[in-house]
C-alpha cells in the first residue's frame, strides 16, 4: 500500500508530504529550544556580606554590584565591574587629565619665557612698562572722578578704579612669579 496509515485510512501524498514539512519544522523547533537552554547564562555575584550566589538572573538590588557571567559549562565569558569601580576609574583618569593638562600649560608657559625673554632684566622692563600703561589708565580716571558726578556715574568710577589698583598689584605679582620661574629655569640671576 504504501505510506503512513491513520487507523485504517491511507494518506494521500500532499497530506504526507505536509506531515513531513511539520515534522521537520518541530524538531529544528526542538534543537533551536535546546540550543537556547544549554547558552542560557548563569550570574555569579557576592553579596554584602561576602557569600557567593548563583543565579539566572540578577537580582534588583545587585545590578549595580560587579559580577561576572558564566556559560552552561561555568566558564566566565564576561566580568561586569561594580557601578563605584567605574565612577572610581573615571574619577582617576579625569584627575590624571587635568594633571597632564597642568603640565602641558606649565611646559608651553616655560617655553614662552624662555622665548621671549633673554635676562631677568628684561623681565622688569616689560612689567615696568606695563605698570606703566596701567598707572597711565588709573591717572585717568581719577582725574575724572575729581570732576563732579552724579552719585552713580561716581559709584561706576569708584569700581572702576578699585580694579586698577587690583590690576597694578596682579602685573606685579604674575612679573614677579615669572621672574622667578625663569631664574629657576636658566640658572641665572
Amino acid at each position: 500500500m504504501g505510506g503512513y496509515v491513520l487507523s485504517h485510512y491511507p494518506l494521500s501524498p500532499a497530506i504526507r508530504h505536509r506531515l513531513n514539512l511539520c515534522a521537520g519544522c518541530g524538531l529544528t523547533l526542538v534543537i533551536l529550544l535546546m540550543t537556547v537552554t544549554c547558552q542560557a547564562t548563569t550570574y555569579r555575584w557576592v553579596d554584602e556580606h561576602g557569600t557567593i550566589h548563583y543565579g539566572d538572573s540578577m537580582p534588583p538590588q545587585y545590578a549595580g554590584v560587579g559580577h561576572q557571567e558564566l556559560d552552561a559549562q561555568g566558564r566566565v565569558i564576561r566580568r561586569v565591574e561594580s557601578a563605584s569601580r567605574i565612577a572610581a576609574d573615571k574619577e582617576a583618569l579625569a584627575r590624571k587629565a587635568a594633571e597632564e593638562q597642568t603640565i602641558r600649560a606649565q611646559q608651553q608657559h616655560d617655553n614662552a619665557l624662555l622665548s621671549t625673554f633673554g635676562s631677568s632684566q628684561e623681565i622688569d622692563l616689560t612689567r615696568d612698562r606695563v605698570l606703566a600703561q596701567e598707572q597711565a589708565l588709573l591717572n585717568g580716571l581719577l582725574v575724572i572722578r575729581k570732576q563732579n558726578q552724579t552719585p552713580a556715574d561716581a559709584a561706576r568710577l569708584d569700581a572702576m578704579i578699585l580694579r586698577r589698583y587690583k590690576n597694578l598689584e596682579l602685573i606685579r605679582s604674575q612679573f614677579d612669579a615669572d621672574k622667578a620661574r625663569y631664574r629657576e629655569l636658566t640658572g641665572k640671576p
